[in-house]
């Protein structure tokens, strides 16, 4: 199976930063206990602007992985599978 990946972006004000990043912190720990890796980005012009990748082996684990995250918010339509290229 080809590995997946969704994304998420938000944008959030310098007010809620901390309590944006505390929140990153438990989604990187669910993710990580369910076989995923989630990275989160920050534009580099415009500050609080960011971009979450959400990545697993394959579609069905990333898809377990959201329905038991505290912030379900990604969906099947955002999801990725990886093309190959060989």
């Amino acid at each position: 199976m080809p590995r997946a990946l969704s994304l998420r972006q938000s944008r959030v004000p310098a007010v809620d930063r901390d309590r944006f990043r505390a929140r990153a912190r438990e989604t990187q720990a669910h993710y990580a206990a369910a076989g995923c890796n989630y990275w989160v980005f920050e534009a580099r012009a415009v500050a609080g602007a960011y971009v979450e990748f959400f990545e697993a082996p394959d579609a069905e684990i990333l898809m377990q992985a959201h329905r038991g995250a505290a912030d379900p918010t990604v969906s099947a339509s955002t999801l990725y599978v990886q093309v190959e290229l060989s």
